[in-house]
């Protein structure tokens, strides 16, 4: 037994060590500050590993005419004092027999080293020094990390916040609250590192809505960002921007793909889908022919509740509902679908990807939400003016065209707000060169009032107040303007036609219970998400419990309709939004919306089917046959009654009294 000294200590090995040997292939990459393993073990004379002691040096060097020779000088490059001096394990496992040093370079230079960092492994024996060279390259620091003299890849200055914090050896960013990073590229074509806190749904594979950590990958053969996302039971990276999606808060279509109809998704698409325009032509006279024949308006009354669920589910529900996070497979994923796309019809919107044409980019979406209303409105307007010079038109239509109009136009007034919200919404990029930026929400590469986001604002802006502000102004002051001119009675009639005579400011009191609720959720949904819950449910409830009290309607049976879709409206929109907060474990609550749409299906074909007897007349006489049903069940069970009674007074007592008298003395 022989004993070594090193370090003025005294340590028992079973045979000195002779020579280093790494156990992998020696060339790496890699930053400032990260942490690298190296596999190595020491031999003595016979080959056999045994127990030793290494000292860890770190030079440059520069390479010379033979790739294997170094001119070695002095630099910077070093490691914490702890890790120069290591122990190599001795290991007789053939299959493991090698030890991993884990070691942390440190150094202040920001650029990237043309030459090798060489890691100087020496076995210090008795009588020689053996050493070991360990060749690295070395990167300047990645996209999303700096060095900032603290010779250490760290965050990069312009996402260095509390809440944040990067870690170079992973490469990996973690925040509650960046939704997008990536880079911009100015004016002047110079890129910068970018970030924003919030990006549209679908947009980004970002998709905490609660305000969990997100990690964000460096992926540095692209020199871009990937998103990590885990679950209970494993963890995968996604590229920053949903599929087909890239550029400033993945606001572009990619990939030779355009953005589609209904939801804000980019498929391949064609110019022959240009075709659909044929199918879109006709849909309008088509809807507005059954609106006429089935008096499908909300004069009548039926109809307001069902429109006021597909309205406030607009309000964030649909939206939420469609982010692919949240998303299942199999027949939940197809029901999902299928309802979305029913409330989006009740709002006249397409609920399915539809391509239109080859290109189609977000602006040009915006521009033809507002021509189909206008297509509609227009429809109306000539039927309504046509009518003035035909006298059989003006028989046929005299009683519905106003009630048409006025019905067309609030089923269109979501879609009006939603499409105003959309065009004046903008997003705050931070910069590293070029400061904070506005963009436009739904498209990044706009800038915000831009020459061609300047004239979308002036286009919406003034279709809307056209639209919107007479509609409005009736509605507040419509008592007043008859006062003036009886043109306005028809509107005016139409709007609150079912209603009791004092109780017909509950149309608009709903109306603004809609605006409050978008309001809500607008402000509130790239904050916290409990809040738009709490406010939003309140309100809900408050306006149930005022409508059961005052039964606003003038019938019995549209007041308890209107009521169960109210009702139906709150625990769906509760239910939908814990599920938010329960992301994994818990989305079959996803099938509580389900099932309230379907609830709301049978509603509104319930509702069709009665509107189609009445325009037969044959409502009267089916409301006269239950009539007479109810009144013969109605007799047999009175009978029934009675019989009951008058056997159960026979089986008492004689000298009980009974006050159910023989039926035969009933007849006289």
């Amino acid at each position: 037994m022989k004993f070594v000294p090193i370090n003025n200590s005294l340590y028992d090995t079973s045979t000195e060590a002779e020579v280093t040997e790494l156990c992998q292939n020696p060339n790496k990459h890699i930053y400032a500050g990260q942490k690298i393993t190296i596999f190595l073990r020491t031999i003595d004379k016979l080959n056999r590993s045994v127990q030793s002691f290494v000292f860890i040096t770190i030079s440059k060097g520069n390479s010379s005419m033979s790739p294997h020779f170094y001119e070695v000088y002095k630099s910077d490059w070093h490691m914490p004092i702890i890790e120069n001096y290591q122990l190599i394990e001795e290991k007789n496992d053939s299959r493991s027999n090698c030890t991993a040093l884990n070691l942390t370079l440190l150094t202040n230079d920001i650029h990237p080293y043309p030459g090798v960092i060489i890691v100087d492994l020496s076995l210090k024996s008795s009588n020689k020094i053996n050493r070991n060279e360990y060749t690295i390259k070395f990167r300047s620091c990645p996209i999303g990390f700096e060095n900032k003299g603290n010779k250490i890849c760290e965050c990069d200055t312009l996402i260095t916040a509390p809440s944040r914090s990067c870690d170079i050896s992973s490469k990996n960013i973690t925040s509650d609250d960046i939704s997008w990073i990536g880079m911009y590229k100015g004016s002047n074509n110079k890129s910068t590192l970018a970030y924003s806190q919030y990006c549209p749904i679908g947009y980004c594979n970002i998709k905490s809505l609660v305000g969990t950590s997100r990690i964000i990958k460096v992926n540095d053969d692209n020199n871009a960002f990937e998103v990590v996302l885990s679950n209970e039971v494993s963890a995968s990276s996604k590229s920053m921007c949903e599929s087909n999606r890239g550029g400033i808060l993945c606001g572009e279509c990619i990939n030779g793909t355009s953005i589609v109809y209904g939801p804000n998704n980019c498929h391949v698409c064609s110019d022959w889908w240009l075709l659909t325009l044929m199918v879109y032509l006709t849909a309008g006279p088509l809807l507005i022919y059954l609106l006429y024949a089935l008096k499908l308006t909300i004069t009548t009354g039926t109809i307001n509740g069902i429109i006021f669920y597909a309205q406030a589910a607009n309000c964030g529900l649909t939206t939420i509902l469609q982010y692919p996070k949240y998303t299942h497979e199999g027949y939940l994923s197809l029901c999902s679908t299928i309802a979305i796309a029913f409330l989006k019809f009740l709002n006249l919107e397409v609920g399915y990807p539809t391509c239109l044409y080859n290109g189609m980019d977000m602006l040009v979406k915006m521009y033809f939400s507002f021509i189909e209303i206008l297509y509609l409105l227009s429809i109306l307007l000539l039927i309504i003016i046509f009518s003035r010079y035909s006298t059989r038109l003006s028989n046929y239509i005299a009683d519905s065209s106003i009630q048409v109009l006025v019905t067309i136009l609030h089923i269109s007034f979501y879609k009006i707000i939603n499409s105003v919200a959309t065009v004046l919404s903008y997003t705050e990029v931070h910069t590293k060169a070029f400061g904070p930026i506005s963009v436009w929400t739904y498209d990044g590469s706009i800038v915000y009032f831009s020459k061609e986001h300047t004239a979308l604002v002036i286009f919406t802006l003034f279709i809307a107040s056209i639209l919107l502000v007479p509609y409005i102004a009736l509605l507040l002051g419509g008592r007043v303007l008859l006062k003036y001119s009886d043109k306005f009675r028809p509107v005016y009639e139409a709007i609150h036609g079912p209603y009791k005579e004092k109780k017909n400011y509950w149309f608009t009191a709903r109306l603004f219970l809609l605006i409050t609720i978008n309001v809500i959720y607008l402000s509130l949904h790239s904050v916290n998400p409990s809040y738009i819950v709490l406010f939003t449910s309140v309100l809900l409830m408050v306006f149930i419990i005022v409508q059961a009290h005052i039964r606003p309607f003038k019938n019995h049976l549209i007041n308890i309709l209107d009521l169960l879709v109210m009702v139906l409206f709150f625990f769906q929109y509760m239910f939908s939004w814990f599920a938010i907060f329960y992301e994994y474990k818990h989305w079959n609550y996803l099938w509580v919306f389900v099932a309230s749409v379907i609830l709301l299906f049978i509603f509104f074909i319930a509702v069709i089917f009665g509107h189609v007897l009445w325009v037969t007349g044959k409502y009267k006489k089916v409301k006269d046959l239950f009539r007479r049903d109810m009144s013969r069940s109605v007799f047999r069970i009175n009978i029934h009654h009675k019989r009951v009674r008058l056997n159960s007074c026979n089986d008492d007592s004689y000298y009980q009294s009974c006050d159910i008298r023989d039926s035969i003395l009933d007849s006289h």
